[in-house]
C-alpha cells in the first residue's frame, strides 16, 4: 500500500514568497532575526511546501506475536526507570526508542483508557501500547501520535512507515488502523498575521463554526468565550469552533521566535529564505467529524485531503473582503488574501477531483456476530443480577427461559417480517 502523498506541482519561488498583498517589509534580512543562525541557505523553491499536516493521532489495532517476551522487557525496563536508572535506548523499527517511567492515559472522564507501555522514538514520535496481547475489537491496543516538529521534518508517508516497522521487528501485526485527529495547516510566509486578524474584528466572514472557543496552547483547543488571544497588546490571532472541527489563525512567526528547531525548519520547508513575519491557518480535525467524509485512514486523508481542504476554507470559514451579506453570504466576495490561503490549501493537498465528502457505507453485520452480541449481553445481564452460572447448559436454559418470558405476548413472525422489509432484505 503506497501512502506517499501526492506531490503536487509547486508555485514559483516569488509567489511562495511573496503571496498576494504580502508587501516584502523593510528590514528583511537575517541582522533583523536574533536568533536565526546567518549560515542557513536559501532553498531552492521546488522544495518548499506551502503546507502539511501538522499532528497526527492513530488508534491502532495490533496482534502480537511475541508478547511474553515483550512484556517481560518492557515491563524490566520500566522498573529500572522508576529506580532512576540510566537505561540504554530500545531500538526497533530502525530508531531508538526511550520507555517511560510510568504508563500513560488517553482520553479524558469516563473514556479514559490507560495504556501500560508509554514510548518516544529518538524522532519523536510516541507510541503507546496497552497490556494486551491481541486486538479488541473496538478499543485500540495501541496509539501513536506525531507533532509538527516531526511532521514538517519528515511528512506523513515517512512517519507511517515507521510505524509500520517498528510493528514487524516488534514482532506483531498491524490489523486495522484508523486516524484519530489530523491538523492540515497552511503556511503564509512573509504575511502579517494583521491581514487576517482585522477581518475578523469587524466581523469580516462567513462561517459554519460556533465560534465561542479560546486557543491555549499548541497541543489543546479549550472551549471557553473569547475567541482571540494577545501578547500584551497586540492580537495574535484567533480561533473558530469547537468540538470535533476547529481553525485557529496565528502568527508563526511570533510562536517560533524562541524555537530555532522549528524556526529552522520553517526556513527550510516553508519560506527558503529568512523571514520576520509569517502567518499559518491551521485546523482541527478530530475522528468524529473525519468519519462523516469518509476518511477512516492515513490513505482516506491522502485520497480526499484536497476535498476537505476546498470546504474547510471555501465553507466552513473565509475572510470576506467587506461586509457579508446575511440573506446572501455566497454572494460576498472573498477576501484576496484568503484567496491565497485557498490556493496554498490545494498546492500542498492537491486539487479536489469531486470526492464526496460522506460517510463510508460499511457492511451490515453478519447473523454469528449478531448472535455473540447477543450472548454478550446475556453475559452481563446475569453477572448483575449475580446469577450462579455452573455450566453451559445451565446458561443456555436461563437464556431460554428469560426470552420465553420476554416474547409471550408477541408475535416475532410478524416482527422479524416487518424487520426484513425495513431492511430491504426480504426475499418471498
Amino acid at each position: 500500500m503506497n501512502l506517499d502523498p501526492p506531490n503536487n506541482d509547486p508555485a514559483p519561488a516569488e509567489e511562495r514568497r511573496r503571496p498576494q498583498g504580502a508587501a516584502p517589509q523593510a528590514g528583511d534580512g537575517a541582522s533583523d532575526l536574533s536568533n536565526t543562525p546567518p549560515s542557513i541557505p536559501k532553498i531552492p523553491s521546488c522544495d518548499l511546501q506551502t503546507g502539511g499536516e501538522d499532528w497526527l493521532d492513530f488508534s491502532l489495532y495490533v496482534n502480537h506475536s511475541r508478547f511474553k517476551q515483550l512484556s517481560e522487557r518492557f515491563d524490566q525496563a520500566q522498573r529500572l526507570a522508576k529506580q532512576h536508572v540510566a537505561l540504554e535506548p530500545i531500538e526497533f523499527g530502525g530508531h531508538a526508542w526511550t520507555l517511560s517511567a510510568g504508563a500513560a492515559s488517553a482520553g479524558t472522564g469516563k473514556k479514559r483508557v490507560f495504556y501500560r507501555w508509554r514510548l518516544q522514538s529518538n524522532n519523536g514520535l510516541v507510541l503507546l501500547l496497552m497490556n494486551r496481547e491481541k486486538r479488541h475489537r473496538t478499543m485500540p491496543n495501541a496509539l501513536a501520535s506525531a507533532h509538527s516538529t516531526l511532521l514538517m521534518s519528515e511528512g506523513a508517508g515517512s512517519v507511517w512507515r515507521q510505524l509500520q516497522s517498528a510493528f514487524r521487528d516488534l514482532g506483531a501485526r498491524l490489523v486495522e488502523s484508523k486516524l484519530s485527529r489530523v491538523d492540515p495547516c497552511i503556511d503564509c510566509p512573509y504575511v502579517k498575521v494583521d491581514a487576517f486578524t482585522q477581518p475578523y474584528m469587524d466581523q469580516h466572514f462567513v462561517t459554519r463554526a460556533r465560534i465561542d472557543a479560546a486557543y491555549d496552547h499548541e497541543e489543546q483547543f479549550v472551549d471557553r468565550s473569547g475567541g482571540t488571544y494577545r501578547f500584551g497588546s497586540r492580537l495574535t490571532g484567533y480561533t473558530m469552533g469547537s468540538g470535533d472541527v476547529r481553525l485557529r489563525v496565528y502568527d508563526k512567526a511570533h510562536e517560533v521566535r524562541f524555537k530555532p528547531e522549528k524556526q529552522r525548519l520553517l526556513y527550510q520547508r516553508r519560506c527558503g529564505d529568512l523571514f520576520i513575519d509569517a502567518t499559518r491557518v491551521e485546523f482541527q480535525l478530530r475522528r468524529e467529524w473525519l468519519k462523516k467524509q469518509g476518511v477512516q485512514t492515513l490513505e482516506d486523508w491522502f485520497a480526499k485531503r484536497g476535498a476537505v481542504l476546498e470546504y474547510l476554507t471555501q465553507k466552513w470559514f473565509r475572510l470576506t473582503d467587506g461586509p457579508y451579506d446575511r440573506k446572501h453570504p455566497d454572494r460576498t466576495p472573498t477576501l484576496p488574501i484568503w484567496q491565497v490561503v485557498q490556493e496554498k490549501a490545494q498546492q500542498w493537498a492537491g486539487q479536489s477531483a469531486g470526492e464526496v465528502l460522506a460517510p463510508i457505507v460499511g457492511e451490515p453485520p453478519r447473523l454469528d456476530q449478531l448472535v455473540l452480541q447477543a450472548v454478550g449481553v446475556m453475559v452481563t445481564a446475569m453477572a448483575r443480577e449475580n446469577i450462579k452460572v455452573n455450566s453451559n447448559a445451565f446458561f443456555l436454559d436461563e437464556l431460554i427461559e428469560r426470552i420465553d418470558e420476554a416474547i409471550e405476548t408477541r408475535d416475532m413472525a410478524e416482527e422479524v417480517y416487518r424487520r426484513a422489509i425495513e431492511l430491504g432484505v426480504y426475499k418471498p
